[in-house]
């Protein structure tokens, strides 16, 4: 990076920057902390590629064992979250780091279950609705297509790869 600032004051730069640095494993708490915090921060005067690189950044594919621990705290946060920031903030963030890594019966009731909850209380959130309705969609397309291949592998014609 050090090499790259010599050349290039873009800001492409920096948003690579934002990008590695959340992606750091070592960095996951911090740049939680810091997205989620409920103190003002410095994230009040980030633009909004700032925002987009770091939220997805911080949820790489491979790094599912260190964000793990956040799936739970996702849940505590997302209501207040939504309600205090920006929708174009907040869908960027939603998307980028909710979690949906894992597909089971559990987790879509967890979703259903927000949404449920949202409808109830919130039932004007158009916006939040949305979002969670799309991801209980989600959720559920990806567990049939899931189980759709558990089941052709399983069948005579998938345990054809299987032979040698």
């Amino acid at each position: 990076m050090s090499d790259l600032e010599k050349v290039d004051t873009s800001d492409w730069l920096e948003n690579t920057k934002r990008f590695c640095t959340a992606a750091h494993v070592d960095n996951k708490e911090v740049i939680w902390n810091t997205i989620f915090s409920h103190e003002e921060n410095e994230t009040k005067d980030w633009p909004l590629h700032t925002f987009y690189n770091t939220f997805a950044g911080w949820n790489q594919v491979n790094h599912h064992e260190y964000t793990k621990q956040y799936e739970t705290k996702f849940f505590e946060e997302i209501e207040r979250y939504v309600k205090n920031k920006g929708r174009f903030i907040t869908e960027s963030m939603f998307y980028s780091m909710r979690p949906t890594n894992r597909v089971s019966p559990d987790a879509i009731a967890r979703w259903t279950d927000l949404l449920l909850k949202v409808k109830e209380e919130q039932p004007d959130n158009n916006f939040f609705i949305n979002l969670l309705k799309d991801t209980v969609s989600y959720l559920n397309i990806k567990q049939r297509g899931q189980d759709a291949s558990t089941q052709y592998l399983i069948s005579p014609k998938g345990m054809k790869f299987y032979k040698k």
